[in-house]
């Protein structure tokens, strides 16, 4: 019975091995497409590069120097949901993990799905005034003239 169990460990780091050896082949002759593209050309610091170019059709300013106050308000609060998203990210993980390591003791249980369902509802809360506060501005706006 040892026997087979000693067989099953290394029949399992073998198919462990050969899974990694076909990912790592894969993942070398796929990125040379990837590399035989001209990147200069589509990051040109000019006006004519690709992206400027595909931004521009898309209907996107490509107006780098842009600092206006509604700009870089924009970018604080796009930054800082960023960061709030992460951190809720982190924190559900972090109650699955501990859910997971519970081992059956109800209280590291309860703690992890109290964690969870405190995430959500922060996530939860984030998004709508987010939403409303979109909402709110946008309704504002179309009632300025000549805005």
């Amino acid at each position: 019975m040892i026997y087979f169990f000693v067989i099953m460990k290394k029949n399992f780091y073998f198919q462990s091995f050969l899974i990694l050896l076909i990912v790592f082949f894969f993942s070398v002759f796929s990125l040379t497409g990837v590399l035989a593209g001209n990147l200069g050309d589509a990051f040109s610091s000019g006006g004519n590069s690709s992206l400027d170019v595909m931004a521009s059709e898309g209907g996107y300013s490509t107006d780098r120097s842009s600092s206006s106050p509604e700009s870089v308000i924009a970018m604080v609060i796009q930054a800082l949901l960023s960061i709030v998203g992460v951190v809720f990210i982190i924190i559900i993980i972090y109650g699955g993990i501990i859910w997971m390591t519970a081992g059956g003791n109800e209280e590291k249980i309860d703690k992890a799905k109290d964690l969870v369902k405190r995430a959500v509802i922060g996530l939860i809360i984030v998004v709508s005034a987010y939403a409303i506060s979109i909402f709110v501005v946008n309704v504002f706006i179309d009632q300025v003239p000549g805005v």
